[in-house]
């Protein structure tokens, strides 16, 4: 898998390639992946490592101490999970101060062409997505959360 996005340092807002175009990463972006589809969780996966972030996973209600713990740059969020769903698990983010500022992206197959509201998402992604769409979104909304926090 190829992809041909570059990933622009979210501290000085350039981007940084070496040689052979990979990017270069001074702070890894970290990702929050909370999704009950294993096989689609390890496709997000690739495609972010490939890219340069690393990657966290959780599910259910665990993913909102998760997130606390490992405060994520962005969270890629479900919206349809078993026990406790994505719309639940936002509002559980949004809550409370250590999670408040981290962006979310909602994914789901049955919200196209609705607004990512209802999920206190910052932008959503419909299922099935393009593996450069996701890179591109994650790098878009992405700001490393010792920044975000500052700004609070």
């Amino acid at each position: 898998m190829v992809l041909a996005s570059t990933f622009c340092c979210p501290l000085c807002d350039r981007s940084l390639l070496d040689a052979t175009g990979k990017p270069i990463m001074t702070h890894p972006v970290t990702v929050l992946v909370i999704d009950d589809d294993e096989a689609l969780t390890a496709v997000i996966r690739e495609a972010l490592e490939d890219a340069g972030c690393r990657v966290v996973h959780a599910l259910g209600s665990s993913s909102v101490a998760v997130a606390r713990k490992v405060q994520p740059d962005i969270i890629l969020l479900d919206v349809l999970m078993p026990r406790m769903n994505g719309i639940e698990i936002s509002h559980a983010l949004r809550a409370k101060r250590p999670t408040a500022h981290i962006p979310i992206i909602s994914m789901s197959a049955h919200m196209r062409g609705r607004t990512p509201c209802a999920m206190l998402a910052e932008a959503h992604l419909s299922k099935p997505f393009d593996l450069d769409t996701l890179v591109d979104t994650v790098q878009h909304w992405a700001q490393p959360a010792s920044l975000s926090a500052h700004q609070l």
